[in-house]
């Protein structure tokens, strides 16, 4: 949000550099209340973050570097998220249903709030949305919902 401190001549008290009237500036009243002021607060008590809306939908571009999944992958495609609890860097799989094929990784965007909400019992599929580039540079869009 941002904040101007903006002033504007009162008409009645305005001069022209002819006379040695004095001009007043008056601060512009805003529309709801008060006039503008500078400065900033912290505002609340810092309290608990808000909670993710872990219901989606989910849009994101899969990483992947299985350059061959191209010519697997069909837009369309049932997908589901697998989760892998490595302790030290926990990953979310994208894997087509039904052959349990790997398309690839959750991007990095998405991977934490998705973690906080399978944590809560959340369970995530969807589908290829997309599915552009070639098979050097494939570039595969999913989008998921939660249940």
């Amino acid at each position: 949000m941002s904040i101007k401190s903006e002033f504007s001549p009162n008409k009645e008290n305005e001069t022209n550099r002819n006379t040695k009237r004095r001009v007043v500036l008056l601060p512009l009243k805003t529309k709801k209340r008060g006039y503008i002021m500078g400065g900033s607060s912290s505002g609340g008590n810092g309290g608990t973050p808000p909670r993710p809306r872990c219901e989606g939908p989910f849009r994101f571009i899969v990483l992947t570097n299985n350059l061959q999944i191209w010519n697997f992958v069909n837009v369309g495609d049932t997908v589901y998220i697998n989760t892998l609890n490595n302790p030290n860097l926990p990953k979310l799989e994208v894997r087509i249903k039904g052959n349990d094929l790997l398309i690839g990784l959750v991007s990095a965007n998405y991977t934490g709030v998705l973690l906080t909400c399978i944590e809560e019992g959340w369970n995530y599929e969807g589908e290829v949305n997309r599915k552009d580039g070639d098979l050097n540079n494939p570039e595969i869009e999913v989008k998921i919902w939660g249940w």
